[in-house]
This record gives C-alpha cells, structure tokens and sequence, in this order.
C-alpha cells in the first residue's frame, strides 16, 4: 500500500508543478486539458482558478501522504483526514463518471482532442485516484 500512496502522492505533486506552469505562462499541454465543443472551450480558466487548482492538488498530496504513511490513532482530529480522503475520493470518482456532456467515461462528445485524451487518459486516471485514496482512507479508518 505504501508504493501506491508514494506513486499517488508523486502524481499529485507532477498535476500541481503542471498547473504552476500554466499559471505561470506556460502553454505545452493546456488546450487538449479544456472540455470544448467544437472548436470552442467549454470553460476558460484564468491564472488564478489554476493556481486554486494547483494548490488543490498539493492538498490532495499532503492528505494522501497522511492517510499512507501516518498513523492517524496518534494523530489529533485523524479522524478529519480519513473523511478527508474520502471526500477526496468521491471528487475523483465523480470526475471519471463524469458530466454525460464532455467529462468521464460516460461523456458524449469524444471526438475532441479533449475528449480523446479523457478517454485514454484523465478519466482512467481519475478512477484510479478514487481507488487508491478509498482504499487508504478504508485502511486508515
């Protein structure tokens, strides 16, 4: 279980310097990371909501990192980052069944370079954070 909790946290960490750098300025990557309908973007995200994002995730590193490597009995208020990691398990969960428009496995449109790359990647993806962060909370718990 610890390799797990370490390849997770260390993806975290990876997703969170990526929106850095898009906060940042940085361009690689960012258009085939935005839902869109035809040619249009679905949302458009400025620096700020990325670097909310960013930090978001690095959360999400710090409570996966408790839950995998701590022991939460002689932690004050464990309790709080067992239901942490749970609700950050529903997030990613949610996030692979998706919105049946643009997002997750059960989208319509998948002929985007979006939709492409959530097929193969960020929805699969999404799944496995949501397993891996129930199975650390479970254990924790």
């Amino acid at each position: 279980m610890n390799i797990l909790a370490m390849v997770t946290v260390a993806g975290f960490v990876i997703l969170s310097g990526l929106h850095f750098y898009w906060v940042f300025g940085g361009k690689r990557g960012f258009d085939k990371s935005i839902p869109t309908v035809g040619d249009k973007p679905t949302l458009n995200p400025g620096p700020v909501i990325t670097a909310i994002v960013a930090l978001g995730l690095l959360g999400f590193g710090a409570i996966t990192y408790l839950l995998g490597f701590t022991d939460l009995a002689f932690v004050k208020n464990g309790n709080l980052i067992v239901v942490a990691g749970w609700c950050v398990s529903a997030i990613f969960l949610i996030r692979a069944v998706g919105d049946f428009k643009t997002v997750g496995f059960f989208k319509k449109i998948r002929t985007t370079d979006f939709g492409r790359y959530d097929t193969k990647f960020y929805s699969p993806l999404c799944l496995f954070l949501a397993i891996v962060l129930g199975l650390l909370a479970f254990r924790a718990g």
